[in-house]
């Protein structure tokens, strides 16, 4: 980690990528892309790094384009709003058609009709955890007993969030994938956290260290829940707002 925040300070080597990045364009006539891929992290040196990734794409935004992909969800938090030079690219679920042919492959014994109704309708078309599902199965755990293994841990994500009223919100709703805007909540407090500013609630999802089933979208300025998952074990659970 150290060694890369290094190489982000090195000016010279930006430069150098400026350099080459304006020859290709006016070679080519085209805008070269740089992908960024900063993975999960919480400590004082893993912010460093995302900062400096982020300073990094836009002093380079003159020459190419830049990408940077975030692998936990809510670090989008981190960045602010730039609106002017950034846009902000949801990456959802894997689509129907995309997850039947996957599972076809790996699992050619299940119909697309058992995928649908004893998997996607329940915990989604994550890519990992579809992947997680072929190697229990292959293992010789039961498909319905590793859904609901799924489901039990989202069921205790939502019993220990933090902040009930924002999952009750959700659990009103006609259909919870449209999520609540934080205006909803008027400056309203749950244990000392103002509900209408995402950063202070980013800030709890980020506590609960990979137990926190709700996820902020910037691109909607909503919050909605994390998965499918935890979307069928709101059905029933009942949030208890503080």
């Amino acid at each position: 980690m150290k060694s890369l925040l290094k190489v982000f300070h090195c000016e010279k080597m930006t430069s150098d990528i400026e350099t080459e990045m304006s020859k290709v364009h006016d070679k080519y006539g085209l805008y070269p892309v740089i992908v960024f891929e900063v993975e999960r992290g919480g400590t004082h040196e893993d912010m460093r790094v995302m900062d400096n990734v982020r300073s990094v794409a836009k002093r380079l935004a003159m020459t190419c384009n830049c990408i940077i992909v975030i692998s936990e969800s809510n670090s989008i938090l981190e960045f602010g709003n730039d609106r002017f030079r950034e846009d902000f690219i949801f990456v959802d679920e894997l689509s129907i058609d995309e997850a039947t042919t996957y599972l076809k492959k790996q699992l050619p014994e299940m119909t697309a009709e058992d995928m649908r109704t004893q998997v996607f309708d329940k915990i989604g078309t994550n890519p990992g955890v579809l992947n997680k599902l072929v190697i229990m199965k292959n293992k010789g755990i039961p498909v319905d007993q590793f859904v609901e293994d799924i489901l039990d841990e989202a069921r205790r994500d939502l019993h220990m969030f933090p902040l009930q009223t924002i999952l009750k919100a959700l659990k009103n709703l006609p259909d919870p994938n449209l999520g609540v805007d934080p205006q909803n909540f008027h400056q309203q407090l749950e244990n000392g956290v103002n509900l209408s500013k995402p950063e202070e609630v980013g800030a709890v999802m980020k506590r609960c260290k990979g137990k926190n089933p709700l996820l902020y979208r910037m691109d909607t300025h909503r919050y909605q829940l994390l998965s499918t998952g935890h979307r069928t074990a709101l059905q029933s659970y009942e949030p208890t707002p503080s």
